[in-house]
């Protein structure tokens, strides 16, 4: 095994010495409860206009965008059901966020202003999953949705204002008074605004000047990194998010933070920052930091198996992929990077079991059923690999890379199909 390898090992070995230390009941609790939680509260599909293609995650979102001003609620559904059809869609997640806090003026209120009650709140943390949720998908992924909750939330205020003021609510007048309020409000409050406006250089003015304010806010130093590798500017992003991690080493546990910061968050971060300079050893040494910080930490591991990919050690990356399925069995995105993986080194066998519950913890995802085809394919079971075909055109959008091949199996395994039953 080389040096870069050995810091991965040590963490999978310590991961599997703390799962077998677990008593079985609660192992099976622990996954039970990740696969079920999921499940819980599902919103009915919204419908679509006459036309639209509703395999289509995009659709979702699109509909979500246009109804989300007005109905929040409305919106946060067609999020939701946008984030089951594409579950890697970090975009529906942070859409969804925005649409769940947008519901609710009052508590947004709070929120924004950084009310400790309000950030500690259940069902606040709760939304705020989401986003880290997505962050964990995508560490630099932009937030532009940012822009409708710091609107909604400055629309509010101004309506609060008015109806004390005893006058009449004056459309118009709001973009003069959000205008007005910003020239007085904190720095923070700026650069999110100003981020949210794809305005990248006055956000990170901003964001330099909330930091002054305030030393010891390691998410400042973290949005500014973000910032900075949005405009292409990589060693500014490294050094930021460098000190945000550094800074949540040494601060007070007490302090109130966010549900979306963490330690291991930042070291994937860095990872993908070196990854882009083609320092992978550098990556591999953070990716084994992120996971010594969070051992269920599984976006580490996945990175883990893509390197491994990269310098040819196959069985590293099937090891790694195993473990992110295994801290995550409720994530089809996780099962189908695994069984794709599976499938590719010429184990379709062992590919079905994760393809499989994939398409059980989601039914709508069309992409298990591909992969799932292929894997019984190669195993020359025609017949049950036409019907997996056959299933992912049922659920899959009408522009899906991959439906033209589903569509030439169908043909081709028609045969074969035919003669085995």
């Amino acid at each position: 095994m080389d040096a870069v390898a050995r810091p991965h090992a040590l963490i999978v070995n310590t991961w599997i010495r703390a799962m077998r230390a677990l008593p079985i009941a609660a192992m099976l609790s622990l996954i039970l409860c990740s696969s079920v939680g999921a499940q819980t509260n599902v919103p009915k599909r919204p419908s679509l206009a006459a036309g639209a293609d509703t395999c289509d995650a995009a659709a979702y979102l699109d509909e979500g965008m246009r109804v989300l001003e007005r109905d929040p609620w409305r919106a946060a559904d067609d999020f939701y059901w946008a984030a089951r059809i594409d579950p890697t869609s970090a975009d529906a997640l942070l859409a969804r966020r925005v649409a769940l806090l947008m519901t609710d003026a009052p508590r947004l209120a709070a929120y924004m202003n950084r009310n400790r009650r309000a950030l500690e709140n259940k069902t606040v943390r709760q939304i705020d999953s989401l986003q880290y949720r997505a962050l964990t998908m995508n560490p630099f992924v932009y937030r532009g949705l940012e822009k409708n909750l710091f609107f909604a939330y400055m629309r509010n205020e101004y309506e609060q204002d008015a109806r004390m003021a005893g006058e009449q609510l004056d459309v118009a007048l709001l973009s003069i008074w959000i205008e007005k309020a910003l020239r007085t409000a904190s720095p923070s409050m700026r650069a999110w605004a100003a981020y949210g406006s794809r305005e990248f250089g006055g956000a990170l003015d901003a964001y330099a000047a909330a930091i002054k304010h305030d030393k010891e806010n390691s998410y400042l130093h973290a949005q500014r990194g973000r910032t900075f590798f949005l405009v292409g500017s990589f060693d500014s992003a490294m050094a930021e998010t460098r000190q945000a991690l550094a800074m949540m080493r040494e601060r007070d546990e007490k302090k109130l933070v966010y549900v979306y910061e963490s330690k291991a968050l930042y070291e994937h971060s860095i990872g993908l920052l070196l990854e882009a300079r083609g320092d992978l050893a550098g990556a591999r040494d953070a990716y084994g930091r992120a996971l010594q910080e969070d051992l269920s930490y599984y976006p580490a591991h996945v990175r883990t198996a893509a390197l491994a990919l990269r310098t040819g050690d196959t069985a590293s990356a099937v090891a790694a992929m195993q473990l992110a399925a295994q801290i995550r069995p409720d994530d089809p995105a996780v099962l189908v990077s695994y069984g794709e993986l599976l499938v590719a080194m010429g184990r379709p066998a062992d590919a079905e079991l994760p393809l499989r519950h994939a398409r059980e913890v989601n039914p709508v995802y069309a992409d298990p059923h591909f992969l799932l085809a292929r894997a019984l394919e190669a195993q020359g079971k025609a017949a049950a690999a036409a019907a997996e075909y056959r299933a992912f055109l049922d659920r899959a959008a009408r522009g899906h890379r991959r439906r033209g091949q589903a569509e030439a199996r169908v043909r081709a395994l028609a045969p074969a199909a035919q003669e085995n039953r």
